[in-house]
């Protein structure tokens, strides 16, 4: 999601919602989210120019409130903008005209030399092959540390040979903030919270806790409750 761009002509300043800021910025934030290739997640089709959201997962991504994000969208559906097919758990949005912000003949164009450099420079960084899978299958496509990315993949990765992967995007959205509160933004106390679990074999996540208290535990039987 990192990768590739969009393009705004300056005529994007005479648009008629530019002056409408919740507008604006949620418009511009789809654009950036949209497939620019076809896709699929949980067995849906997801074409070029759509994406898979949810008024909660908009609001978490641009700070905007609930109530914003519903009147802008009913704003760009209005203009045709955007079309939305709602559902129980999610919305599928597609940016109507989506050739004009991206253009694939463009994009696949010659590249310059930097171009190629910062490709050449990708290939050599090679990710694990967990990853890789989950990258592809979209599963850290929300906002997150950089430096947590490897940890969630290794949890989500013992979830899944747990047979309890997390259901959608949401709640794997919910783990992390839930994680990310645990271990006050900080990665390694993130690693050992969940090298913790994963050692006793737990299905959720809880406060780090003293060896001698854990040998206590173990020798009583005692169960730790889960807060995941």
């Amino acid at each position: 999601m990192n990768n590739g761009w969009i393009k705004l002509y300056r005529q994007f300043l005479q648009w008629e919602w530019y002056d409408d800021i919740n507008t604006k910025v949620l418009f511009i934030h789809l654009l950036l989210k949209a497939n620019y290739k076809e896709n699929s997640w949980h067995g849906i089709k997801i074409k070029r120019g759509q994406l898979i959201t949810g008024l909660h997962s908009l609001s978490f991504e641009t700070k905007l409130s609930i109530k914003q994000i519903r009147n802008s969208l009913q704003k760009l559906q209005k203009t045709g903008e955007i079309d939305k097919q709602s559902g129980n758990q999610f919305s599928i949005i597609t940016i109507c005209n989506y050739d004009q912000y991206n253009n694939i003949d463009e994009k696949e164009g010659k590249q310059t030399d930097k171009q190629r450099a910062s490709k050449g420079q990708a290939k050599g960084n090679t990710l694990r092959k967990e990853e890789r899978k989950e990258i592809k299958n979209n599963i850290l496509d929300f906002d997150f540390k950089e430096s947590y990315k490897n940890i969630l993949i290794e949890w989500f990765q013992y979830k899944k040979d747990r047979k309890e992967s997390y259901k959608n995007q949401m709640s794997r959205k919910k783990f992390y903030s839930k994680l990310y509160r645990m271990s006050n933004g900080d990665p390694e106390k993130a690693q050992k919270i969940i090298d913790q679990s994963i050692a006793n074999n737990y299905a959720g996540i809880f406060e780090l806790q003293s060896k001698n208290r854990q040998q206590s535990n173990q020798n009583t039987g005692r169960h730790i409750p889960n807060v995941d």
